[in-house]
């Protein structure tokens, strides 16, 4: 082998490593964002789920904590 060859499949292996790292990190910010989505998406089903048995049973209310949250200026 002589160095020109060398040196392309070096270039081919770096190239290689920075494409995988790149599709990796893409790929788990990815994953990170759908896990987020489903959290909201849960945590709003369980406000929904709450408030549909305060509205059916008005005495249910009394056990959960409705609390409104205001922003600290």
């Amino acid at each position: 082998m002589d160095n020109t060859q060398i040196f392309i499949s070096l270039g081919s292996a770096v190239i290689g490593g920075i494409v995988a790292t790149y599709l990796k990190t893409f790929l788990e910010k990815r994953k990170e964002v759908e896990i987020n989505l489903k959290k909201i998406t849960a945590d709003k089903y369980k406000s929904l789920l709450i408030f549909m048995a305060c509205t059916i049973d008005f005495d249910k209310r009394k056990f959960f904590s409705l609390k409104e949250q205001v922003e600290q200026s």
